[in-house]
């Protein structure tokens, strides 16, 4: 045979013999982490419904609030106009007047503030949903800014 018309193939495997248990080691610490991974989404989900119904009964708690706050500023506007109409006629005296007026920005004061809290609840509530609950769709966030 010539040794010009000879053809050679060099084949060769390389095996590890032992790892040591390093690859079972990775797959271990890999599934452990992914496990930790869906507890952290499930848990951050849980947290986020939890949140929702939070701001839901918040938002009923002070719907009734401003309710009761208009109504007692409407009262004590009432009976600043009865105490500058007693005033007047000079059956009370101008103390008792001060103390109807202070009750009375005391109430409008408070009537705002739950005002206040009502709407920062529901755009709140409305910022966690990504819904409008007036037009009763889903809110759409521009991005094309």
């Amino acid at each position: 045979m010539n040794p010009v018309d000879q053809q050679m193939i060099r084949l060769g495997f390389t095996i590890p013999v032992v790892d040591w248990g390093r690859n079972k080691a990775r797959v271990n610490t890999a599934q452990a982490n992914q496990k930790l991974t869906e507890y952290a989404v499930k848990q951050d989900q849980l947290a986020f419904e939890q949140d929702i119904r939070t701001q839901v009964a918040l938002l009923q708690s002070l719907s009734m609030q401003v309710q009761v706050s208009r109504q007692a500023a409407e009262v004590a506007g009432q009976r600043y106009q009865i105490g500058q109409e007693s005033f007047g006629m000079g059956r009370i005296s101008i103390t008792e007047l001060n103390i109807a007026q202070q009750e009375k920005d005391a109430a409008r004061r408070n009537y705002l503030q739950a005002l206040r809290g009502f709407w920062e609840t529901y755009y709140r509530l409305r910022l966690l949903t990504l819904y409008d609950f007036e037009k009763q769709e889903a809110l759409i966030l521009d991005d094309r800014r």
